[in-house]
C-alpha cells in the first residue's frame, strides 16, 4: 500500500465498516500519510505516526481498532488513551457513532462518574485519559487482560511534565502486560521520532503532507509578512506566498484588526492566549467592536448568537457564565478549561456552525480538539512560568498554528503570529526563524521528576505484583526514561562506580531559538568575565536557566541559591540563552554594590585600560562622576566610555555626531553659555543647570538643540553621563576651552 492512494474500498474491512465511512462520514480516499501508514496497520506491527495536524490521524486509529476487533481479535478490547476530557469527550462521540452502525460498545473513563465502572469493564472500546487509565491498571488490572490495541493520541505529550509521567508508565505496564499488543502513537509534533519509535518498538510513519495548504505569517505594527507555505505538494516555495500588506486599523488594538480583517473575508478567527484570564477579556475587549459591526453588516447573525447565548443563560450562573453570554451575544466567546461540559459544547457548536466571529482561547484548545478555522492568531508566544516569562517551545506553537485551515471547507488556512515590541521587524525575523523554520524540540522523559517517581514506585510496588528490587529495575529500564539513559549506566556499572541518581534538565538554545553552539559565540566563562560580566551575576544568571525560587525573585547570592534550589523546580521547557539578560542582571548588581567598592573597582578598571595611574586632577573628576555612572552601566567594560572624556588623554569629537549637531542655533547657543561660563564665580552643579536653562529661555532654542551640541562639544559625542554632572566633574577651565574649541570647528 506504500506509495499510492488508498481507497476505502480497497481496506479489508467489514463491509459494513466501509460502508459507514463512505456513507456516514463521506470518505472515499485515504490521504497519502493515511495510505503510508496502512501496511504498518494490516501487518499488525505498532507505528508511531508523526503527520501534521489536520493530515487525519484519527482515522488511521479507528481503522486499526476497527481491524483488530472485527477481524484479527474477534472478543479483544481496545485503549484509546487521550491527555484532557474534552478530547475523550469528542472521541467517544465518534466512537459511539462506529460503535452504533458495527455493534460495538464504547466506554468512557475520565473520572466523572460512578456509572463508569461498568462500561470500563464490559466494553470493546475504552477511550479514557491517561489519569484514569493509571487508576484503572492499579485497581483493575484484570480488565487488562484482553486488550490487542492500544492508541495514544496527543502522544507528543509525553513531554508535559505533569500528563507525562503518567502516560509514560500506562505505556509500560501495557507493554508489560500485553506485550504482543499493537500500539498506534499519534502526534503532529516530535522532534526525536526515532528514538521514540524505537522505544516502542514501532515503525516511523513521517510525513508533512497536509490537505490545506497552511501560510504561516508574521503580524508586527499592522503589517503582515508572509514567511512559509506548507501545502499537500510540501512545497515552501516562497512562489506560493501571498504578498505582504497593512492591515487597517488602531495599532494599540491588534486583535481587533486581524478580526475585522477576517470577518471582512468571510472567516472566523482563533486566538491563542497565555492565560484564562486572557482568554475572557480578550473575548469581552473584542465584543464590544464586532457586536457594533454586525449591527450595521449582519443583523442576521445577532438573532443567531442571542439564540446561543439564550441557551445557556439562566439559573444559578457563575460571573464566567454571565460573562461568555454577554461575549456570545457580542459575536465571540472564549475557550478554557475552566468552562462547564454545556458551555464547552454551545461554544464549539456554534464557532463550528460559523455562528460566531472568534474564539480567543488557552493552548488547552490545541491539545486535539478538532475545533479547527480559516485563521489563526497566536497572541502570546511567552508563558510566565516559575517566576520568569519564558518563550514557548516550538512544538506548542505549532500546534496553535496547525489548527488554521478547516478540511472540507478551505483550501487554505493561515497561521499568524503576532510579534510585539518596539524592534518589531527582528522580532518577526527571530519568530520565523524559530517557529516556522526551527526545529521542533526532542521528547524527554519527566519521569525522573522526584515526586512522579517515587508515586510510580509505590504504585507498581503496590499493585502491580512486583516482588523485589530487581524487577523495579527491570520494569524502569523498560520505560522511556530507562531507555535513553542505559549508556551513562553500564559505563558506570563498567567503572564499578555507584550508580548516581539520574535527572533530565531543559537544554539551553540561543536566541535564534537552536540548541546553543559555538555558533552563538562567546562559549567559555573568561570570554564573558574579559566582557566585564561579573562573577557573581554569571553565577545568579545560570542558576536561572531551567530553574527559579519562586516569588519572583531574581537576584540571589550563592547560599541563597543553594538553600532554595529544588529538582522539582527545575523546568520542563528548554531555556533561552539571552545575552541581553545577562547584561541586564549584571548592571542590576553593579548598582547594587557598595559605592566605596565600586569606585576601588573602577578606578582600578580605568588604570588597567590606559595602562598607567592615573593623575591626582583625574582621580578628583571621575569621584565626581562615578556616582552617576554607576547608575548607567551594565558591564564594568562600559567605564572607560563614559568617563574618557575626563582623563587627560588626547580630546577626539566624534565626527559623525558633530556634524549632526551642527547649525547656526547651536553656534549661537554654544557661545552665549561659554561668555556665561566665563563670569560664573561659583561653578556648582545648580548653577550650571540654571545658566543653561536660562540660555535656551533667552535665545529661545529647544532643549535637544542646545542640549546635544553642548554634550558633543564638551565630552566629544552624543552619549555620556548626565550632561550637568559632566560639565560639574570637568571643572570650569577645561569646560570653556573644550567650547572655545568645538565653536571654532563649527564655525570653519
Amino acid at each position: 500500500m506504500a506509495g499510492q492512494v488508498v481507497s476505502i474500498d480497497d481496506l479489508v474491512l467489514p463491509d459494513k465498516a466501509k460502508k459507514f465511512f463512505i456513507e456516514q462520514w463521506g470518505i472515499t480516499k485515504l490521504h497519502p500519510p493515511q495510505s503510508q501508514s496502512m501496511e504498518a496497520v494490516f501487518s499488525n506491527r505498532s507505528a508511531l505516526i508523526a503527520i501534521p495536524t489536520a493530515s487525519g490521524k484519527s482515522l488511521i486509529a479507528y481503522i486499526a481498532i476497527l481491524r483488530k476487533l472485527l477481524l484479527e481479535d474477534i472478543g479483544s478490547k481496545a485503549i484509546y488513551i487521550v491527555p484532557l476530557k474534552a478530547l475523550a469527550s469528542e472521541k467517544f462521540e465518534d466512537f459511539k457513532a462506529l460503535g452504533k452502525a458495527l455493534n460495538l460498545t464504547i466506554g468512557l473513563g475520565i473520572g466523572d462518574s460512578s456509572s463508569e465502572a461498568k462500561r470500563i469493564d464490559e466494553c470493546d472500546i475504552l477511550v479514557c485519559t491517561s489519569e484514569k487509565l493509571d487508576s484503572i491498571i492499579r485497581n483493575r488490572a484484570q480488565s487488562m487482560s484482553n486488550v490487542s490495541i492500544i492508541v495514544s493520541d496527543e502522544f507528543h505529550l509525553l513531554n508535559d511534565a505533569s500528563r507525562g509521567p503518567t502516560l509514560e508508565i500506562n505505556l509500560t505496564k501495557l507493554r508489560y502486560l500485553r506485550p504482543n499488543a499493537q500500539i498506534i502513537a499519534l502526534s503532529a509534533t516530535v522532534g526525536n521520532c526515532e528514538q521514540l519509535s524505537n522505544w516502542l518498538d514501532a515503525e516511523l510513519i513521517i510525513s508533512n503532507w497536509r490537505p490545506v495548504a497552511l501560510e504561516y505569517s508574521t503580524f508586527h505594527d499592522l503589517h503582515l509578512e508572509p514567511r512559509m507555505v506548507q501545502s499537500a505538494n510540501l512545497s515552501a516555495n516562497a512562489d506560493l506566498l501571498n504578498p505582504p500588506r497593512d492591515l487597517e486599523g488602531p495599532k494599540s488594538q491588534p486583535t481587533w484588526v486581524v478580526l475585522n480583517d477576517t470577518i471582512d473575508a468571510s472567516g472566523q478567527l482563533l486566538i491563542f492566549v497565555g492565560t484564562r484570564k486572557s482568554a475572557e477579556s480578550e473575548a469581552v475587549k473584542l465584543a464590544k467592536r464586532v457586536s457594533k459591526k454586525l449591527s450595521t453588516e449582519d443583523v442576521d447573525r445577532i438573532a443567531k448568537l442571542n439564540d446561543v447565548a439564550s441557551s445557556i443563560e439562566g439559573g444559578r450562573q457563575s460571573a464566567m457564565g454571565e460573562k461568555l453570554v454577554q461575549c456570545i451575544r457580542g459575536g465571540t466567546a472564549f475557550h478554557h478549561a475552566g468552562l462547564t461540559h454545556n458551555q464547552r459544547k454551545v461554544v464549539e457548536n456554534a464557532f463550528k456552525e460559523g455562528i460566531l466571529t472568534c474564539l480567543s482561547a488557552t493552548p488547552t484548545l490545541a491539545a486535539g480538539v478538532n475545533l479547527p478555522a480559516r485563521r489563526v492568531l497566536v497572541r502570546d508566544i511567552k508563558r510566565w512560568d516559575d517566576g520568569m516569562s519564558r518563550p514557548l517551545p516550538v512544538m506548542e506553537v505549532r500546534q496553535m498554528l496547525g489548527r488554521a485551515g478547516r478540511p472540507k471547507y478551505d483550501d487554505f488556512g493561515e497561521a499568524w503570529v503576532l510579534c510585539k515590541g518596539t524592534d518589531g521587524w527582528e522580532v518577526a525575523d527571530m519568530v520565523s526563524e524559530k517557529y516556522f523554520f526551527g526545529d521542533v524540540e526532542p521528547i524527554n522523559s519527566k519521569l525522573a521528576g522526584e515526586p512522579a517517581l517515587r508515586t510510580h514506585i509505590l504504585s507498581i510496588i503496590s499493585t502491580g505484583g512486583i516482588q523485589h528490587r530487581g524487577e523495579i529495575g527491570d520494569f524502569f529500564a523498560a520505560t522511556f526514561l530507562g531507555f535513553s539513559t542505559p549508556k551513562h549506566i553500564l559505563i558506570m556499572e563498567a567503572l564499578g562506580a555507584d550508580l548516581p541518581n539520574f535527572c533530565h534538565l531543559p537544554l539551553l538554545f540561543g536566541p535564534d531559538g537552536k540548541k546553543l553552539s559555538k555558533r552563538h559565540g562567546d562559549t567559555s566563562v573568561k570570554a564573558f568575565r574579559d566582557k566585564g560580566i561579573l562573577n557573581d551575576a554569571m553565577f545568579n544568571y545560570l542558576c536561572l536557566l531551567g530553574w527559579s525560587p519562586g516569588d519572583d525573585v531574581e537576584l540571589f547570592d550563592r547560599e541563597f541559591a543553594i538553600s532554595k534550589f529544588d529538582f522539582n523546580k527545575v523546568l520542563p521547557n528548554s531555556a533561552i540563552f539571552d545575552e541581553k539578560k545577562l547584561l541586564w542582571l549584571n548592571g542590576q548588581y553593579i548598582r547594587s554594590t557598595a559605592y566605596d567598592n565600586f569606585l576601588k573597582d573602577a578606578l582600578i578598571k580605568v588604570e588597567e585600560n590606559l595602562n598607567r595611574a592615573l593623575f591626582p586632577e583625574e582621580n578628583e573628576r571621575l569621584n565626581k562622576i562615578l556616582p552617576s555612572v554607576q547608575e548607567r552601566v551594565e558591564t564594568m567594560n562600559d567605564l572607560q566610555a563614559q568617563v574618557l572624556f575626563l582623563l587627560d588623554e588626547p580630546f577626539l569629537i566624534n565626527q559623525e555626531e558633530w556634524d549632526t549637531v551642527n547649525s547656526e542655533e547651536a553656534q549661537k547657543y554654544l557661545n552665549n553659555i561659554r561668555k556665561k561660563f566665563i563670569d560664573l564665580e561659583d561653578f556648582n552643579l545648580e548653577n550650571i543647570e540654571l545658566l543653561m536653562r536660562t540660555a535656551l529661555e533667552e535665545l529661545e532654542i529647544k532643549t535637544k538643540v542646545g542640549f546635544q551640541s553642548t554634550r558633543v562639544a564638551i565630552t566629544g559625542t552624543k552619549i555620556s553621563p548626565p550632561l550637568f554632572e559632566s560639565i560639574f566633574a570637568l571643572g570650569k577651565e577645561t569646560c570653556i576651552a573644550r567650547l572655545t574649541e568645538s565653536i571654532e570647528k563649527l564655525t570653519n
